[in-house]
């Protein structure tokens, strides 16, 4: 079987060829933004330590996933990824589905020979995984929330090595060989163009890689209705693939200046250049506010997997470098609930200070170099194997 990435011809980047026993390495599964960009400081981090080494990502080909990749220089791989939900009554086809991208991958990574495997989470991670340890290669898995992924969940007992965002994700998982606490991996790039700070103050709203139908519904309203706080703020609002043009209509419709935006693939940058943050909860975020030290009001995703944003949100609330709105307590009132706690944070530079420094304190600077140290020994192991 023959393997073509999912690229379009533009798009294509060519796996790089080493030369005689030069340690492949793949990334696996990031087909969101909170997988993928962990994955690439990590992937940085490690090129820097070997730089012989040859990367690769490989996931289900998402245009998003495929030009952040690309940017980096990285090679990317699609291989067939089959979605994580699926109807009862397809549970066999599902069943069929999954055994034939574990066969792709098993082949792929014997034919590249790859000697680690780095599961970024999510379903897409699943069949590279699987195929990883099937083939005796080292798996690595990073886990970016308190509570972890199902699959996560479901990898950990086949993994050599699990790094942790949270120490208090670690009674959560049942791994039963290396678990590390490394922090949040962050890629941290100064002075991208338009990620410069404003001569105002800058209020920065983001509902993700794919934007957030709460946040584009209820952030507006709320700025509406509390207009008088907003002098000498400039708005900037993640909406999402899709979700731009309604956004906009909106802010429109209230006579709220906004430069609304499909996607951000800087957000520490930004983040950086911006004095109050609205956003999810996702780990990665979380660690992204954290290493750029930003305040922010947290407004968790009411249907994230075992509730997990609502739970990373608590720890940096507890701490005092976030204020959280939860959908499930405020329901259709949230653009009240948003206004409300928004008020003060906007008119007191003092509180936005105190509040960034604790949300300084909560960053684990070294992250991605960290990680990317115990996935080399990894490497060194499997290549010394391959030696012997």
């Amino acid at each position: 079987m023959k393997y073509e990435s999912r690229d379009t011809p533009g798009d294509v980047v060519a796996l790089p060829q080493g030369t005689g026993l030069a340690p492949h390495v793949v990334f696996a599964g990031g087909e969101a933004g909170g997988h993928l960009f962990p994955g690439l400081a990590v992937a940085e981090s490690l090129r820097q330590l070997l730089p012989e080494l040859r990367i690769t990502f490989a996931g289900a080909g998402s245009r998003i996933e495929r030009r952040a990749v690309h940017a980096t220089g990285f090679a990317y791989q699609g291989l067939p990824c089959p979605s994580a939900t699926f109807r009862w009554r397809d549970t066999w086809n599902h069943l069929k589905d999954q055994r034939e991208a574990i066969l792709a991958s098993r082949e792929f990574v014997r034919d590249a020979g790859v000697l680690a495997v780095v599961g970024l989470g999510g379903a897409a991670s699943l069949p590279i995984a699987r195929a990883a340890a099937q083939e005796g290669i080292a798996l690595a898995l990073l886990e970016q929330n308190v509570s972890p992924s199902r699959v996560t969940r479901k990898l950990c007992r086949i993994a050599s090595l699990v790094c942790l965002s949270f120490a208090a994700a670690r009674h959560r998982i049942s791994a039963k060989t290396a678990v590390r606490i490394t922090g949040g991996p962050v890629r941290l790039r100064r002075n991208l163009k338009g990620a410069e700070r404003p001569h105002g103050s800058r209020l920065l709203i983001t509902g993700g890689t794919w934007g957030s139908e709460d946040l584009n519904h209820s952030v507006p309203r709320a700025l509406y209705k509390i207009g008088r706080s907003l002098r000498h703020w400039q708005i900037v609002h993640q909406a999402g693939p899709g979700r731009v043009e309604w956004t906009r209509a909106l802010y429109r419709k209230f006579a709220l200046p906004a430069h609304v935006v499909p996607f951000i693939d800087n957000l520490p940058s930004w983040f950086s250049a911006s004095d109050l943050v609205v956003s999810r909860a996702g780990g990665a975020t979380l660690s992204e506010l954290a290493a750029t030290g930003v305040p922010a009001v947290l407004v968790p995703d009411p249907v994230s997997a075992g509730n997990c944003e609502r739970l990373n949100a608590r720890c940096y609330t507890q701490a005092g470098a976030a204020v959280t709105v939860d959908p499930n307590e405020h329901g259709v009132r949230l653009d009240d609930e948003l206004g409300m706690r928004l008020v003060p944070l906007l008119q007191d530079a003092a509180l936005r200070s105190a509040m960034g420094k604790t949300m300084s304190h909560l960053a684990f600077p070294r992250a991605a170099n960290d990680t990317a140290r115990a996935i080399a020994q990894l490497i060194e192991r499997g290549t010394l194997g391959k030696v012997a």
